[in-house]
């Protein structure tokens, strides 16, 4: 069992292209179970933010959410 090694992160542009990654995260949380994550990513994602959630043992991104509410362009 892996325990709180997720790490979530909100973001503005697309996590798949790389498109903006000058930018900072709008929003970045360390040491999470998966299910802490997965919640905060799905929060990020209906206020318009990208949502990727990584493994800190593996470095690998486990799942992606785009924005879901309104663009924070």
């Amino acid at each position: 069992m892996q325990g709180n090694t997720y790490q979530a992160v909100a973001t503005v542009h697309d996590p798949l292209t790389d498109e903006g990654m000058q930018e900072d995260p709008v929003h970045d949380r360390v040491n999470l179970d998966r299910i802490k994550a997965l919640k905060l990513v799905k929060e990020w994602s209906s206020q318009g933010y990208w949502g990727t959630i990584y493994n800190q043992l593996t470095a690998e991104c486990v799942e992606i959410y785009p924005p879901k509410g309104e663009s924070r362009d």
